[in-house]
């Protein structure tokens, strides 16, 4: 097996043979009719169909096939019988042929719903997935930030989720100096700086892609074409190409995931590190796509150990996302009023899956005069908003607004919302308020409305 098959997702017995089927739906079609016009030949020569027996075969095949594969096989298998019934049967039954075309076409709507069905659930599984493992990367990364608290409070007062944020703060100061030239290597530097003050990694090198110019891919092999190496310490004699070719680093493209050297008992150890170049090697996934991969070449004794590696680990990621989602935005920014990067990057990933398979996010906007006002209703919605849905806060020119994202929902949903909101309010005044719903396909309506003044009549 070559090392591009290994890395490949092993897909069991029952899902190949699901794919090969789908993959050749017509051809499957037209052997099944014609195995069953066969065995109608052989049983009786003038009713290949068998439209006269007591069960309704016909139906039987037509629903088997339409169920499983969809409206156009199920016209081809109708079609291929059709011809069959005119040579074969004289008069011609039309009965038979319209009972079997109006199943054919009942059959059809009910694969196109259950399959949308099916598809929806499984996008909105994907969804809530990448949360969760976005919020467990925040989760232990404010861990990682507790313990280095506790160990360096003193000589380090700064967490690490800090110190990330301030790099990727930097961005904006960069980008506004002309005279950098690598921005991406600059902010690669500095992640590093990061991992040897926190962690005492003495040497380490990144390998990522230029996010401005390459998006992410599954691909492994895009990723090698369009990798750069990020290195510290720089030397001519070390080589993307050689860098590849470790068996290290092949290990953990084939694993996805971090491996280092170890001993027997499966822990960290210098015991095998003698002919060694590196000493770990970590690389980053999101949503089963190459990030970047962080090669550790020295650690001191006392600092190489799960603990420390899977801490590495769990921030390679936080950066390289983080880095992924601005680049993200430069290219898909619906939002241009929205000052939070993380409500931007999601609207723009739900505006994606809208327009790929049209499942619908419904937005709410509320407009306040009065900037208490709109930070007391604020601070009401963040308590009442489900785990998944986001809010953010704008101000305008003459008012305050409330965007609130409904992640996955319809208006009839963001109705709902308003009216458990204003059940909650205690006084009339929290109650004078504008407000407008949008869907994903009215963008630039919510983006004017956003810059709108206000004008809220109390109703007498």
């Amino acid at each position: 097996m070559s090392k591009k098959d290994a890395r490949a997702k092993q897909k069991t017995f029952k899902e190949k043979s699901l794919d090969l089927l789908h993959r050749y739906a017509y051809a499957e079609t037209i052997v099944i009719v014609f195995l069953y016009l066969s065995i109608g030949y052989m049983i009786n020569p003038e009713d290949i169909v068998m439209i006269d027996k007591d069960a309704p075969y016909l139906l039987m095949l037509l629903a088997l096939i339409t169920l499983f594969h969809g409206f156009e096989n199920g016209v081809l298998a109708l079609t291929i019988v059709t011809i069959g019934m005119w040579f074969d049967y004289d008069p011609f039954p039309y009965i038979s042929f319209l009972v079997a075309l109006v199943m054919t076409m009942l059959f059809s709507e009910f694969h196109r719903y259950w399959t949308r069905q099916i598809h929806k659930l499984k996008l909105e599984t994907e969804y809530k997935t990448r949360k969760i493992s976005e919020i467990s990367r925040a989760f232990y990364t404010l861990k990682i930030s507790h313990d280095q608290l506790e160990k360096n409070y003193v000589i380090k007062p700064m967490s690490i989720r800090n110190s990330l944020e301030y790099i990727l703060q930097k961005e904006t100061q960069v980008d506004e100096d002309a005279s950098v030239e690598n921005k991406i290597d600059r902010h690669a530097k500095d992640f590093l700086e990061l991992l040897q003050k926190s962690f005492n990694l003495q040497n380490a090198q990144l390998i990522c892609l230029d996010v401005l110019r390459h998006e992410p891919s599954d691909d492994v092999e895009y990723f090698k074409r369009h990798a750069k190496l990020i290195d510290k310490h720089p030397s001519n004699d070390t080589t993307l190409a050689d860098l590849f070719k470790e068996d290290l680093v092949d290990q953990a493209l084939s694993k996805r995931r971090a491996v280092y050297i170890s001993d027997e008992s499966g822990n960290p150890s210098f015991a095998n590190a003698e002919d060694v170049k590196y000493l770990a090697v970590i690389p980053s996934y999101f949503e089963e796509k190459l990030l970047g991969i962080l090669l550790v070449k020295e650690l001191p004794f006392m600092a190489f150990n799960k603990e420390n590696l899977t801490a590495v680990a769990i921030l390679l990621d936080y950066f390289l996302i983080e880095m992924n989602n601005k680049a993200y935005l430069l290219e898909k920014d619906y939002l241009p009023f929205v000052k939070e990067k993380e409500f931007a990057v999601e609207f723009a990933r739900l505006k994606y899956i809208y327009d790929t398979y049209q499942v619908n996010t419904a937005s709410i906007v509320l407009k306040i005069q009065s900037k208490l006002q709109a930070r007391r209703l604020y601070e009401l919605i963040v308590k009442i908003l489900r785990s998944l849905d986001m809010v953010t806060f704008i101000e305008s020119k003459d008012s305050y607004n409330i965007l609130i994202m409904l992640v996955l929902n319809d208006r009839a949903a963001a109705e709902g919302f308003l009216n458990r909101f204003r059940a909650n309010l205690k006084t009339k005044e929290d109650q004078e308020f504008e407000v407008m719903y949008f869907d994903m396909h009215t963008i630039d309506e919510m983006n004017e409305y956003i810059q709108k003044e206000y004008t809220y009549v109390t109703a007498t």
